[in-house]
Protein backbone atom coordinates (compact mmCIF):
# COMPACT_ATOMS: atom_id res chain seq x y z
CA UNK A 1 0.00 0.00 0.00
CA UNK A 2 2.80 2.46 0.66
CA UNK A 3 4.45 1.98 -2.81
CA UNK A 4 0.65 2.98 -3.97
CA UNK A 5 0.78 6.35 -1.95
CA UNK A 6 4.76 7.00 -3.17
CA UNK A 7 2.97 6.24 -7.18
CA UNK A 8 0.07 8.64 -6.71
CA UNK A 9 2.03 11.21 -4.79
CA UNK A 10 4.55 11.03 -7.84
CA UNK A 11 1.62 11.42 -9.98
CA UNK A 12 0.36 14.49 -8.04
CA UNK A 13 3.26 16.32 -8.33
CA UNK A 14 3.68 16.09 -11.85
CA UNK A 15 -0.19 16.96 -12.25
CA UNK A 16 0.29 19.73 -10.15
CA UNK A 17 3.31 21.35 -11.37
CA UNK A 18 1.49 21.52 -14.65
CA UNK A 19 -1.59 22.75 -13.43
CA UNK A 20 -0.51 25.57 -11.44
CA UNK A 21 1.56 26.61 -14.40
CA UNK A 22 -0.74 26.47 -17.08
CA UNK A 23 -4.48 26.58 -15.77
CA UNK A 24 -3.90 30.31 -14.36
CA UNK A 25 -2.69 31.15 -17.60
CA UNK A 26 -5.11 30.20 -19.83
CA UNK A 27 -8.03 31.02 -17.46
CA UNK A 28 -9.34 32.73 -14.44
CA UNK A 29 -8.18 29.86 -12.46
CA UNK A 30 -6.25 30.43 -9.14
CA UNK A 31 -3.62 29.03 -7.87
CA UNK A 32 -5.52 27.45 -5.19
CA UNK A 33 -7.95 26.33 -7.47
CA UNK A 34 -5.43 24.67 -9.74
CA UNK A 35 -4.12 22.43 -6.99
CA UNK A 36 -7.62 21.34 -6.43
CA UNK A 37 -8.12 20.40 -9.82
CA UNK A 38 -4.98 19.03 -9.54
CA UNK A 39 -5.85 16.96 -6.61
CA UNK A 40 -9.28 15.79 -8.59
CA UNK A 41 -7.19 14.82 -12.22
CA UNK A 42 -4.97 13.14 -9.63
CA UNK A 43 -7.34 10.41 -8.46
CA UNK A 44 -9.33 9.79 -11.36
CA UNK A 45 -6.79 9.60 -13.81
CA UNK A 46 -4.71 6.89 -11.55
CA UNK A 47 -8.42 5.01 -10.46
CA UNK A 48 -9.84 5.26 -14.07
CA UNK A 49 -6.52 4.95 -16.40
CA UNK A 50 -3.17 3.69 -14.57
CA UNK A 51 -4.81 1.19 -12.75
CA UNK A 52 -7.49 -0.41 -14.52
CA UNK A 53 -6.21 0.69 -18.77
CA UNK A 54 -2.26 0.92 -18.26
CA UNK A 55 -1.20 -2.94 -19.00
CA UNK A 56 -4.48 -3.66 -20.98
CA UNK A 57 -3.92 -0.42 -23.39
CA UNK A 58 -0.24 -0.13 -23.05
CA UNK A 59 1.36 3.13 -22.87
CA UNK A 60 0.24 5.09 -25.46
CA UNK A 61 -3.40 3.71 -24.91
CA UNK A 62 -3.52 5.00 -21.48
CA UNK A 63 -1.77 7.89 -22.36
CA UNK A 64 -4.53 8.87 -24.68
CA UNK A 65 -7.00 8.22 -22.10
CA UNK A 66 -5.30 9.92 -19.78
CA UNK A 67 -5.71 13.11 -21.85
CA UNK A 68 -9.07 13.21 -22.75
CA UNK A 69 -10.30 12.24 -19.33
CA UNK A 70 -8.12 15.82 -18.34
CA UNK A 71 -9.26 17.34 -21.07
CA UNK A 72 -13.10 16.92 -19.97
CA UNK A 73 -12.23 17.26 -16.19
CA UNK A 74 -10.46 20.48 -16.82
CA UNK A 75 -13.05 21.92 -19.35
CA UNK A 76 -16.01 20.78 -17.40
CA UNK A 77 -15.51 20.61 -13.76
CA UNK A 78 -14.40 24.26 -12.96
CA UNK A 79 -17.85 25.72 -13.52
CA UNK A 80 -19.20 23.06 -11.35
CA UNK A 81 -16.62 22.99 -8.49
CA UNK A 82 -15.18 26.34 -8.46
CA UNK A 83 -17.56 28.80 -9.88
CA UNK A 84 -15.06 29.55 -12.91
CA UNK A 85 -14.61 28.62 -16.36
CA UNK A 86 -11.66 27.12 -18.29
CA UNK A 87 -11.53 27.44 -22.12
CA UNK A 88 -11.63 24.44 -24.38
CA UNK A 89 -8.01 25.59 -25.96
CA UNK A 90 -6.94 26.10 -22.23
CA UNK A 91 -8.26 22.62 -21.37
CA UNK A 92 -6.30 21.23 -23.99
CA UNK A 93 -3.16 23.08 -23.30
CA UNK A 94 -3.10 21.78 -19.69
CA UNK A 95 -3.95 18.50 -20.90
CA UNK A 96 -1.44 17.95 -23.20
CA UNK A 97 1.21 19.04 -20.84
CA UNK A 98 -0.11 16.37 -18.39
CA UNK A 99 -0.05 13.73 -21.24
CA UNK A 100 3.67 14.18 -21.99
CA UNK A 101 4.64 13.45 -18.56
CA UNK A 102 2.09 10.66 -18.41
CA UNK A 103 4.75 8.75 -20.81
CA UNK A 104 7.30 8.86 -18.46
CA UNK A 105 5.11 8.46 -15.72
CA UNK A 106 3.69 5.21 -17.56
CA UNK A 107 6.70 4.03 -18.01
CA UNK A 108 8.00 3.73 -14.63
CA UNK A 109 4.44 1.85 -13.52
CA UNK A 110 5.17 -0.90 -15.34
CA UNK A 111 9.16 -0.73 -14.62
CA UNK A 112 8.36 -0.94 -10.40
CA UNK A 113 5.23 -2.94 -11.42
CA UNK A 114 3.07 -0.83 -8.90
CA UNK A 115 -0.27 0.61 -8.80
CA UNK A 116 -1.28 -1.29 -11.67
CA UNK A 117 -3.67 -4.21 -12.58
Amino acid sequence: MQRVWATVVLKYSMVGFWALAVLPLVSRVGYGQAAVLAVVVTVLSYALVDRPLLHPLGNEGAVLADFALAVLLYWLLPPWLLGRTVPLGGALVAAGTFAVTEIVYHQYLLRQGTGVR
